[in-house]
Formats: structure tokens, sequence, C-alpha cells
């Protein structure tokens, strides 16, 4: 069987294209003097997360599509206003952060045709924090346009989150786990490097790690201290598959013959207390088919030895409980076009042999205290680290 990656490589890449189109649109119905100063075959400049977050909220007054796009700009010389955060920092996407002591400001930003300038104020300046020969990028700071984003588990209350500390502590870890991709997983890889360009990195326990339609491109990774390597390759791999899912998905008519974003599974299968929608339970789905695959490879390849695959190891076994949580009693003609069963069916089956293919590892580990998200603090309570390595490892 073909990987996920390569049998919906054209689908994603049609998806790409129209999420696109549709944020061009939307951009020429905002502003069209901003729209006319682009490229218009240039996608990247309609796809930043930015953008989209900035169209998606209803084009909010504290940040301006100048200092969004001016980097896009086909003519780029002059002045363009731009707006200081809380803090006192500009930042423009594809150039970098400008450090003031005004904030909340409008100031003008000045291209000479060769660096950015904010005028007659004195300013500090970092350039985007890139990994992986800038293909990705990692914000340093939290940025307003996100705020809204950041929301509680359990009430959806908008809370507040730290950045700056969080990234510093986890970028080499980052950088570690997107090169175990790049190099035990191209295929997955690239897939990710074409649906996601941005990482927010934050701490708030309260909120858990997200992908949000209303900034694809941008996957939310909620760290604690002591998150390393394993937990960032599982969540990239999770949350970046939220975004490539959603752009796979874009026009939903060719996959659903209802509307699964308003449609509660719970309502359809008779189960009570299940609130999620069927757009999301079938996310659900996918991006642990994603984890399935991708571990099953990285099992393996034999990569990991000590702590590293004690953890690799417990999160792996705790796939099996996000599978076949509801879906499968939809009834699937009712539901799911020709193309959406089939898309759904594959999945269903690749979840169901890489769960056999691992049943050597059933019931060698507790996981009764797991909370919804695997913590391997959690993990380590009961599942000693020394016992593991007693035993000769799995």
């Amino acid at each position: 069987m073909n990987s996920l990656d390569i049998l919906f490589k054209e689908e994603i890449q049609i998806g790409k294209m129209a999420l696109a189109d549709y944020i061009k649109a939307g951009l020429y119905s905002v502003n069209e003097a901003i729209f006319e100063r682009l490229d218009f075959e240039n996608d990247a400049a309609f796809l930043d997360p930015l953008l989209i977050a900035y169209l998606s909220s209803g084009c909010p007054s504290h940040t301006t599509l100048e200092q969004i796009l001016c980097a896009y700009f086909t003519e780029k010389q002059g002045y363009f206003e731009v707006i200081s955060d809380a803090d006192g920092t500009v930042y423009v996407p594809q150039v970098g952060y400008f450090y003031t002591e005004y904030p909340n400001q409008k100031l003008l930003l000045e291209y000479d045709g060769e660096t950015y300038q904010l005028k007659n104020i004195s300013y500090g300046f970092l350039p985007c924090l890139t990994v992986l020969d800038g293909k990705m990028e990692i914000y340093r700071h939290k940025n307003p346009l996100l705020n809204s984003f950041y929301q509680a588990n359990d009430n959806r209350q908008i809370l507040d989150i730290e950045v700056t500390q969080t990234t510093h502590h986890h970028i080499q870890s980052i950088a570690s786990a997107l090169e175990i991709l790049k190099t035990h997983l191209p295929n997955l890889y690239e897939e990710i490097t074409l649906t996601n360009r941005l990482l927010s990195v934050f701490f708030n326990p309260q909120v858990n790690c997200f992908a949000n339609i209303g900034a694809t491109g941008c996957a939310f990774l909620s760290a604690i201290p002591t998150n390393e390597t394993i937990f960032f390759i599982e969540e990239l791999i999770h949350q970046c598959s939220h975004n490539t899912f959603n752009i796979m998905l874009f026009n939903r008519f060719n996959y659903f013959k209802i509307d699964v974003e308003q449609t509660q599974l719970g309502n359809v299968i008779g189960l009570q207390g299940e609130e999620r929608s069927i757009f999301s339970a079938f996310h659900g789905l996918y991006t642990v088919a994603k984890r399935y695959e991708a571990f099953y490879e990285l099992y393996k390849a034999d990569i990991f030895f000590g702590i590293q695959k004690h953890e690799f190891l417990g999160r792996f076994a705790d796939l099996k409980k996000r599978f076949r949580t509801g879906l499968e009693l939809l009834p699937l003609e009712d539901v799911y076009t020709n193309r959406g069963k089939e898309i759904y069916q594959l999945l269903d089956t690749l979840c169901a042999h890489c769960i056999k293919k691992i049943q050597h590892l059933e019931g060698v580990f507790d996981l009764s205290n797991q909370p919804s998200e695997f913590s391997y603090a959690h993990f380590l309570q009961i599942n000693p680290f020394e016992k593991f390595m007693v035993k000769g490892g799995v």
C-alpha cells in the first residue's frame, strides 16, 4: 500500500490552490488596492497564515494589511503603516521583529531597496526564526492576530500564553524532531512543508496543542518544560496533519453529502456526551492514521534508545484508544460521497493493520492514568523507566 502522503498528494495540491483562490477573492473584496500590489500568481503571499487569520477574524484594527503583506509586494520601495503590539514589538512576515518602546502605536516602516527600517525612532531587530533551510518559521513571540485561538480545553475561554521563553527552551528539540522526519519520513516531511509554514510553540497547560482553520498553515504546540524530541515528533505529525487535511478537504462537497461541520456525531449515532462534529471526528481519524503510519516506520527504523524509546513506545501504544471512537457507526452512504467513503475506509483499514502489526505491545504498558492527551509524566508514574530497562526494552 502506498503511503497516505503519496495517495493524497494530488488532492492536497488541488485543495491548496482552491484555498489560495478563496483568500484572493476575500482580500480583493476587503482591499482592492492592497490586492493589486501583489503578484496574483504567487500563492505564498495569499497563504500566509497571518493573512488568513486577519481575514477570518474580521479584519481587526490592531494590525494592518501592509504590515502582513509588504514583503510580498511586487514593488516594495516606500513607506508602510505598521502597528506595534502591547509590548512594543512590530512583527513583519518574511522580515522579522522590530523592538520599540512604543506599545500599540502606529509607526512607519520604510523599505529602501535593501533593508526595512522604522522611521524616526530607535529600535532593536531580530530576523524571523526559521528551521529546515527556511522552509518553516517558528514565532519568536506571541502575535495579537492569533490571541483568540488560544482557548481553554474545558470551556473555550481565551487564555494568555507565553511564547518567547518557551520557544527558546524547546528550539533544539523541535529542530531535532524535524530532522528525524526529514531523514526517515521524507514523503511526510514534504507534505508538512507543503501545507505548514509556521509553528507557534507556547506555554499554558490549560490549552492543548491544536490547529485552527482560521489560521491554516500554522501549527500550535502547547509545550511544558519537560517535553523533548519525541513529544515534538508526535505533535508535529498530529497538528501539521490537521492543516493538511483542512487544505485537502477544502472543497467539502467532493467528500461529503451533508454539512459535517454542523452535524454532531453523537446526534447521528445516538451517543450522549459525544459533542464532536462529524468533521472533527473525521479529522481525528486522519491524524491518528498519519501517526500510526509514521510511528510504524520509525519503529522499524529502530532509531530511539533509552528514555526516548520508552516514551516513543508509550505514545505508540496509547494511539489505540483514539481509533474507532464513533465514526464506524455512521451510515456511510448518507454521509460520504464515493471519494469520501474511499478515504474513510482507507484510513480505517490502515489503522487496523498497524494495530495488528504491533499486537506485541498490547498490555506491555499500563495506560490507565493517561489524560485525554498523552502525558509522559503520567506514563512514568506507573511505567518506571528502570523496569523497562531491566526487561531490555520492547
